[in-house]
């Protein structure tokens, strides 16, 4: 969602520096088509991303990855009726 946010401010004029697109993979896997359009719900894959789409993309993943790294960090054993076996 984050990466069709960045999309949606590049069509209204903002981010222009980083509006081009970086690679066009629509020859392999066009986002028109059936696999495409499920990466894409699922994912957000894009065949022609821009430049501010995939900074969005990156940011995103290492902010997931780092509140799971911290929320795991803090679990503890549970102390419940199970662990007294």
């Amino acid at each position: 969602m984050a990466s069709q946010a960045v999309a949606f401010l590049q069509q209204a004029g903002y981010f222009q520096s980083l509006a081009d697109p970086l690679w066009d993979t629509s020859g392999i896997l066009a986002e028109g088509s059936i696999l495409g359009r499920l990466l894409h719900s699922l994912i957000g894959y894009s065949d022609s991303p821009t430049g501010a789409q995939l900074i969005a993309y990156l940011l995103t993943i290492a902010v997931i990855v780092s509140l799971m790294k911290l929320v795991g960090g803090r679990r503890s054993t549970p102390t419940g009726s199970l662990a007294k076996t």
